[in-house]
């Protein structure tokens, strides 16, 4: 996948992106890994005496709101190895998720602090 890379407003040559996108069953396999995790933490805070009132309910609104956001993220995208172009520090990204619209991920350097934009050009078909 082709994507523009705009560093500290200076925009760099085009690079190759290794986009991954999620099949629909491996989507409601990580949103319902997630859902019964913040699932069990609710149940086990009931045991909690008198903090059982604020974490039970957290818990279960937790569940349902971040399964579903995980459920919405669509292709990950693997930034190991990415490197600062100023300072030449590696990023310590990861691998980021991305929701099916979102079209720019945005990377700080933590020692120069610099800003690095990558705008993803193609669309996953």
């Amino acid at each position: 996948m082709k994507a523009k890379v705009n560093f500290d407003g200076i925009w760099m040559p085009s690079v190759d992106l290794v986009i991954y996108s999620y099949a629909l069953n491996e989507r409601i396999k990580r949103s319902l890994k997630l859902f019964f995790i913040l699932l069990a933490f609710a149940v086990f805070s009931i045991l909690i005496p008198v903090l059982h009132f604020v974490l039970v309910p957290m818990f279960l609104i937790l569940s349902l709101v971040l399964s579903l956001r995980k459920f919405k993220e669509t292709k990950k995208i693997d930034f190991t190895g990415t490197v600062c172009p100023k300072c030449k520090i590696d990023l310590k990204t990861g691998i980021l998720s991305l929701k099916e619209d979102d079209k720019t991920v945005r990377l700080n350097c933590d020692n120069c602090r610099k800003s690095l934009t990558i705008v993803i050009e193609d669309d996953l078909i």
